[in-house]
């Protein structure tokens, strides 16, 4: 996707790692990456094993651990204006605090994805 999106002059944003880094042929069209932050969450798991504190079980992974994010800007960071850093801090607070939600939740904590539709 991101090759075709350079290859068309078009903006993307790559997903799971930092793709500005992980696939240079792309970076000139890489706004940013949604990234899963895995390099932190296996830290955090051999910290929780040496420090003998792992309990095991499920663990939440995600904005409010600080293990999903956005990557840096990088060459695109002038793209972004202070309005714009503005409502991402707020997206990135309301998911935080719950006041913003990705998704309609099961009763499981997973995203019902059945009718598409945000929460109301």
């Amino acid at each position: 996707m991101l090759q075709s999106a350079c290859d068309h002059n078009i903006h993307a944003i790559g997903v799971d790692v930092d793709q500005f880094v992980s696939t240079p042929d792309t970076a000139k069209c890489t706004v940013v990456s949604a990234e899963k932050k895995l390099t932190k969450a296996v830290s955090d798991a051999i910290q929780r094993i040496n420090s003998k504190t792992d309990k095991g079980g499920t663990i939440p992974l995600d904005i409010t651990t600080d293990s999903v994010g956005l990557s840096p800007f990088h060459d695109s960071q002038s793209m972004i204006t202070p309005d714009i850093q503005a409502k991402i801090d707020a997206a990135i607070k309301g998911l935080k605090d719950g006041t913003i939600k990705a998704c309609v939740e099961t009763p499981f904590g997973s995203c019902d994805n059945k009718n598409g539709q945000p929460p109301a």
